[in-house]
C-alpha cells in the first residue's frame, strides 16, 4: 500500500529542523603530535567534562593503545570543542590522551602485549631514544568543534560515538586479527549444516558469530578445561593463539573430535543443544555441558552407557546448565563432568579427573 503524500508544510518543517540542527555543529580538522597533545594536557588546555570522567581504561588496554601508536595502526579521530576561554573540552578521546600522558610521564609500565611482546615491562624512559622520538612525533587527527557548538550538542556527539555503533564482540575481533589454520577449522565447523541443525539460534546471534564462539569453546575447554580459571576471553584468546601454530595433522585430529561429538549428539540427544523440543536457541551452558562432557567421556577411554539418557531431563542437569551457573571454574567443571560421569561413571580418583 503506497504511503500518503506528505503535505508541503510537513516537508518544509523537515528542512527547517534539519538546517537548525546542522547549524549547531561547526568544526575543522587538525593533526597534532603526541608530544603536543600531552604538553597541552599538562598545561590545562584540555578539559575533561563530567560525562567523560567515568570512563577509565585498565593497564592492559592502555598498554595496547601505546603499542598501536608505536606500530603505526590507524587511530580513530579525537574530538575536542573550543570553549569561550580558549581551552578545549575533550568530547571523545580522554582515555587516549590520559594514556599517552601516563606513559610519557613514567606512570605506566607496558604489560600483557601479545604482538609487540618485546615492549612488555618497559616504561617510557627505558625505551631506546629512537623509539621515544617516534612516539612523540606520531600524529593524531582531531575534529575541532568551534566555540559556537552548544554543550548539549557535544554531549550528544559523545553519546553517539560511544553507544550508537555496535562494538565488535570478542569472537568478531578474533576472526579479524587471529586468522590462521585452526581458526579456519573453527569457521568450517561452525558453518557446517549438521552443526546448524543441532545448535539453532537467532539470526542476530549468528551474525555476531555465536556459532564460532561455541565451537571455539568446545575445543578450548575440551583440551584445557583444567587450566580454565574465570577469564573466559583471555582463556580462549590464548588457546586460539597456540592452536593456530599447530601442524596440519593435529588440527585435522581436532576436526575429527568435533564431528565425533556431533555424531553422538545427533544419535543420542534428540533435541540437540536446545533447551526443549520447541527451543530456537542454544544456551551456552547447555552446549558446554553436552559437547565438552561427551568429548571428555570419549577421551577417558571408558565404556559409555547410552541405554538410559533420562538424565538429560533431570532436575540436576537443569540446575547445572541453568543460566545463573556462571563461568567460575567450579561451576564449569560441575556441568561438564556431570555429563561425562553420566555417560561413563565417575573416575576412581575424583570428579575432576580426566
Amino acid at each position: 500500500m503506497a504511503s500518503q503524500k506528505k503535505s508541503r508544510e510537513t516537508l518544509d518543517a523537515v528542512v527547517a529542523q534539519l538546517n537548525a540542527l546542522r547549524s549547531t555543529i561547526r568544526y575543522t580538522t587538525s593533526e597534532w603530535t603526541v608530544e603536543y597533545l600531552v604538553d597541552k594536557f599538562d598545561a590545562g588546555i584540555f578539559v575533561i567534562p563530567d560525562y567523560q570522567r567515568r570512563f577509565v581504561w585498565d593497564r592492559p588496554r592502555q598498554s595496547r593503545f601505546i603499542e598501536s601508536l608505536l606500530v603505526g595502526y590507524p587511530i580513530p579521530f579525537l574530538f575536542v570543542a573550543v570553549l569561550e576561554d580558549g581551552r578545549q573540552e575533550i568530547v571523545d578521546g580522554a582515555q587516549r590522551i590520559r594514556t599517552m600522558r601516563a606513559f610519557i610521564r613514567g606512570e605506566l609500565k607496558l604489560n600483557k602485549l601479545k604482538k609487540f611482546t618485546a615492549l612488555n615491562g618497559f616504561t617510557y624512559d627505558e625505551l631506546p631514544s629512537a623509539v621515544q622520538r617516534r612516539l612523540l612525533a606520531r600524529s593524531l587527527r582531531l575534529i575541532v568543534l568551534d566555540e559556537g557548538t552548544e554543550p548539549t550538542a557535544r554531549e550528544e556527539m559523545f553519546d553517539r560515538i560511544n553507544t550508537s555503533p555496535m562494538k565488535a564482540n570478542e569472537m568478531e575481533v578474533r576472526i579479524g586479527v587471529q586468522r590462521g589454520p585452526f581458526l579456519d577449522l573453527v569457521l568450517k565447523c561452525a558453518n557446517h549444516a549438521r552443526f546448524k541443525a543441532v545448535a539453532p539460534m537467532a539470526k542476530k546471534k549468528v551474525d555476531r558469530r555465536e556459532r564460532e564462539e561455541l565451537v571455539l569453546r568446545f575445543f578450548a575447554y575440551g583440551d584445557r578445561y583444567r587450566d580454565f580459571t574465570h577469564d573466559v576471553n583471555r582463556f580462549l584468546d590464548s588457546y586460539l593463539e597456540d592452536a593456530n601454530n599447530w601442524d596440519e595433522a593435529t588440527i585435522a585430529e581436532k576436526g575429527k573430535q568435533f564431528f565425533r561429538m556431533l555424531d553422538f549428539v545427533e544419535t543420542y540427544v534428540p533435541i540437540g543443544f536446545r533447551k526443549d523440543e520447541r527451543g530456537k536457541s542454544t544456551p551456552r551452558a547447555r552446549f558446554e555441558a553436552i559437547a565438552v562432557g561427551v568429548h571428555l567421556a570419549y577421551e577417558s577411554g571408558r565404556d559409555m552407557d547410552t541405554e538410559d539418557m533420562s538424565w538429560l531431563d533431570s532436575d540436576e542437569f537443569r540446575t547445572v546448565t541453568s543460566s545463573d551457573q556462571s563461568n567460575t571454574k567450579s561451576r564449569f567443571l560441575r556441568r561438564v563432568t556431570f555429563v561425562r560421569d553420566q555417560l561413563c561413571g565417575a573416575p576412581q580418583d575424583g570428579p575432576e579427573a580426566p
